[in-house]
């Protein structure tokens, strides 16, 4: 691959983001929707072009997005080699995600900001991730689509490296023979192992299965605050101090804590940055302390790490 040192395997739901104001055209498709809701493509396509009138442009607004891809740039950005596996659609967001993500052609290749993309395809839409200010108040809206099809197709061996990470998204969990191959591939390749659990409604309806996925296979678990509430809805709190894996919860501007060998460890922010648009700054996060840990790095300092780093991402967009 001609790329050396720890390196970071991503896989996951490869996304397009919008995040900003509702617009008027748009307003009557998000009145009756819940937040979060997950719509189908031609419910999203509708979305898609009412916000595209509002911004003069069908792809206007829009950012690559998802998880596995966040964190897979925040990764590069820190000057590590990164691999992104995912999958998008024939159509013009595929193309913008290449095109911002600085690769010019499907399939695999090097983009320029140091992402290998290996971005399988599909015939269904590429996938869609809105987080709207809307009169209603902010909602979020997901159309996964083409993403779900990832679950479809064998990560190439090549990828699968020693020392190198293998960082997951939770929402794979519902494809459990299909994970659960892959990760022993990882294992097998003296690879550690990292899960995002994605979502609070992720971790409240695949609980059971994530937290036994994690016992098994994980070396660290990360989690917003909903999302490990809702976890602690499904198990115990006790139960996970009873094995290996350090538990990240994401406290956003309160910094952030890790559970390891039955102690919390918190850790506050240095700087705090409020801003309207966070999207993404828990998968800086993530990739600040992973970062950190492949250096040999206390757990303190692996989430003043993932501080700092979600801190440069924030800044980015002031």
């Amino acid at each position: 691959m001609g790329i050396i040192g720890a390196g970071l395997l991503a896989v996951g739901h490869v996304l397009l983001d919008y995040v900003g104001k509702a617009s008027d055209e748009a307003a009557p498709f998000l009145k009756n929707l819940p937040s979060p809701a997950h719509v189908d493509a031609a419910a999203m396509a509708e979305i898609v072009k009412a916000l595209a009138d509002k911004d003069g442009q069908s792809l206007g607004g829009w950012r690559s997005g998802g998880g596995a891809t966040l964190t897979a740039k925040t990764w590069a950005r820190l000057g590590l080699p990164a691999v992104l596996v995912g999958c998008v659609g024939h159509d013009e967001g595929a193309a913008l995600l290449r095109q911002e993500l600085g690769a010019a052609f499907p399939g695999e290749v090097q983009s320029q900001a140091g992402i290998q993309l290996k971005l399988f395809e599909s015939d269904k839409p590429t996938g869609r991730f809105c987080f709207l200010d809307t009169p209603q108040g902010k909602k979020i809206i997901a159309s996964p689509s083409a993403a779900r099809d990832v679950r479809r197709f064998d990560i190439p061996e090549k990828y699968f490296i020693r020392g190198w990470v293998l960082h997951i998204d939770g929402l794979l969990i519902d494809a459990p023979a299909w994970l659960e191959r892959h990760v022993k591939r990882a294992k097998s390749a003296g690879m550690v192992v990292s899960m995002d659990l994605s979502t609070s409604f992720n971790a409240a309806r695949r609980g059971k299965e994530l937290f036994s996925f994690a016992e098994y296979y994980c070396d660290v678990v990360f989690a917003n605050e909903k999302e490990w509430e809702a976890l602690n809805q499904v198990e115990y709190p006790r139960v996970f101090s009873n094995f290996g894996t350090i538990w990240v919860v994401k406290r956003g501007k309160r910094g952030a804590s890790a559970l390891e060998n039955s102690c919390w460890i918190d850790k506050p922010v240095a700087q705090i940055i409020e801003l309207n648009d966070d999207v993404g700054a828990g998968d800086a996060f993530a990739a600040g302390f992973l970062a950190a840990r492949m250096k040999g790095e206390s757990t303190m300092n692996c989430l003043a790490g993932g501080n700092e780093s979600a801190a440069g991402f924030l800044s980015q967009r002031r």
